[in-house]
């Protein structure tokens, strides 16, 4: 079962070369908007561009999305990634 749901906001990363990362400025903020089990994919509205993409529901699950690394946003300036690692909205570990 996914860790994922409707209204959770997500975001894309890279690693970098120390235990930090770095938030993609491509994708922004996206929020899931809608989950379909039957066809396997998710809905994310993505900011700025206020457009809605699918996303493959298992890449969802191994924190991942359109081949890019996501954290999800469980509070106001913390992220957590796949690991658990948790980290700020600067991408830096915490």
């Amino acid at each position: 079962m996914s860790n994922f749901q409707v209204n959770d906001i997500i975001r894309c990363y890279s690693d970098s070369d120390n235990d930090n990362i770095i938030f993609l400025e491509t994708w922004t903020n996206g929020v899931i908007t809608a989950i379909d089990i039957i066809n396997n994919t998710i809905s994310v509205l993505w900011d700025p561009e206020v457009q809605t993409l699918s996303c493959n529901l298992s890449n969802l699950n191994n924190f991942i999305c359109f081949d890019n690394k996501i954290c999800k946003k469980i509070a106001d300036n913390d992220w957590v990634d796949k690991d658990g690692n948790r980290y700020n909205d600067a991408g830096i570990k915490q």
